[in-house]
């Protein structure tokens, strides 16, 4: 049967859209469904904070009456307002392995772009550099949190898309750390060779977060980020209510042990947070909808 790609206009679709991954990799042991309530909040026009500079809409490929593939087709005005371009973007795409259905959406996404004045087409990414951004194309293993997953087809499928092409690469590091053998290498000793002469430098002190510092520590964190990050590729600044909602977010299984807050003559220069993967539990747990 022809493809049909409709968009999302109805709960009923709605609820198609959101429940696609579920169908999608039902059988795939490597994939991690998202929380219930997070993937409700990123695709609510209300509650995700994105969507203050965001425009777009959700799309549906059917056969018939069965689903097999979605797509979101959007602006991101803060974007081309930074970076002076007019790009659209596609995300949340995702298909059976079938090029006309991928065809389908992507041209949809292209059409979507052009009607509305825009004549570059980026993707995928849902809807941020701050969330989920690009294709997986190599390790395809259980993802760490942020991190993308897709079906190995997927590359396939996009790149078999005229006109579309690898823009970036992003890259996800994994470290085995031993704290008996990592100190003896020579990494260890470059390392504290580099921050010995930066600490000669200035008046720099390294500290972590503490629970009772918490609420001031994370507004530093919001006062060096955009900042940090202004020369990344594709970097748009996160809005005051985006930095709260994400810190908001990292509160919930923040960790004090693995953070650090570093400053230069009493003014915050540098930080890192980290956070437990939450995708190890979230993969054992497989929270899927209609499950309480």
């Amino acid at each position: 049967m022809a493809v049909s790609v409709r968009k999302v206009e109805t709960d009923a679709d709605h609820k198609v859209f959101f429940e696609f991954p579920w169908h999608i990799y039902k059988d795939d042991p490597n994939w991690t469904p998202p929380l219930l309530s997070m993937r409700k909040e990123t695709l609510s026009r209300e509650k995700n904070p994105a969507w203050e500079y965001l425009e777009g809409d959700y799309y549906i490929a059917w056969r018939g009456d069965e689903p097999v593939g979605t797509i979101a087709a959007f602006v991101n005005h803060r974007h081309n307002d930074t970076h002076d371009e007019k790009t659209s973007w596609f995300g949340f795409f995702e298909s059976i392995n079938d090029q006309e259905v991928a065809n389908s959406l992507l041209k949809t996404a292209e059409n979507w772009g052009h009607s509305h004045g825009f004549d570059l087409l980026r993707g995928p990414q849902s809807f941020t550099t701050h969330e989920d951004t690009g294709l997986l194309i190599d390790g395809f293993e259980r993802p760490v949190l942020l991190m993308p997953y897709h079906h190995a087809y997927y590359q396939t499928l996009i790149e078999n898309y005229g006109g579309l092409e690898k823009t970036m690469d992003l890259y996800s590091f994994k470290l085995a750390y031993d704290p008996v053998e990592f100190p003896k290498s020579r990494d260890y000793q470059v390392m504290k060779k580099v921050v010995q002469r930066i600490a000669r430098q200035g008046n720099i002190t390294v500290r972590s977060v503490s629970k009772k510092t918490q609420i001031a520590d994370f507004g530093l964190v919001k006062q060096v980020y955009n900042s940090a990050w202004s020369d990344n590729w594709g970097f748009t600044p996160m809005t005051d209510r985006e930095l709260d909602a994400l810190i908001e977010g990292l509160a919930d299984f923040f960790d004090p042990r693995l953070s650090a807050i570093v400053e230069a003559d009493g003014q915050p220069v540098g930080f890192m947070l980290g956070v437990p993967d939450l995708n190890i539990p979230l993969q054992r747990a497989y929270p899927k909808p209609g499950t309480p």
